[in-house]
């Protein structure tokens, strides 16, 4: 059996293996999973190099790692948004590991960012981090679905931050503003 994780180039995959057929069954049975690839090259992008799957915006440290971890700057827009639970908006690579993976670099994870924004921050700055827009004051139902996700993140009983307490008060007053 070949160790995959030494094989840093097509070439090197091809020399490893009988032919194509033998490849796929030996890296299926490594993977533990279906192998499906029309050519060498196929098979060493999906399965030998296969990109790490991106759940949190603090695994991109670097441009490179942005790039490298999408297929274009469409899913990389879209598997970002998802993460940050907000809209992400960028022309480019750099602009979007600009403003949206550089950001977050200084928070350690999503509750402190929402803390931080809910204590320190005020105004536009604040209601646009949070996603809070007109249709929030107007439409009481989107409110309280909004303010039980919140909840669910800040709550001083869920979260040991030292200023969930205070963030909960802020949420709060943002909350009866609303309604």
């Amino acid at each position: 059996m070949v160790d995959i994780s030494k094989i840093d180039s097509v070439d090197v995959l091809k020399k490893s293996f009988e032919n194509l057929k033998v490849a796929k069954e030996e890296i299926a049975k490594t993977l533990n999973k279906k192998v499906t690839a029309a050519s060498w090259k196929a098979l060493y992008e999906n399965y030998i190099v296969a990109k790490s799957e991106i759940t949190d915006i603090n695994m991109i440290d670097s441009i490179e790692k942005l790039k490298n971890s999408f297929t274009n700057l469409k899913e990389a827009k879209e598997k970002i948004s998802k993460i940050l639970n907000r809209k992400v908006a960028a022309s480019s690579w750099q602009v979007l590991y600009d403003k949206y993976v550089t950001e977050d670099l200084y928070f350690k994870d999503k509750v402190s960012k929402y803390i931080f924004y809910l204590v320190e921050i005020e105004g536009k700055l604040q209601l646009d981090f949070l996603g809070i827009t007109y249709e929030y004051y107007s439409n009481k139902k989107v409110a309280e679905k909004w303010h039980k996700e919140m909840v669910k993140l800040i709550h001083p009983d869920r979260c040991k931050h030292p200023k969930a307490t205070e963030a909960m008060q802020a949420l709060e007053k943002l909350y009866k503003g609303m309604i």
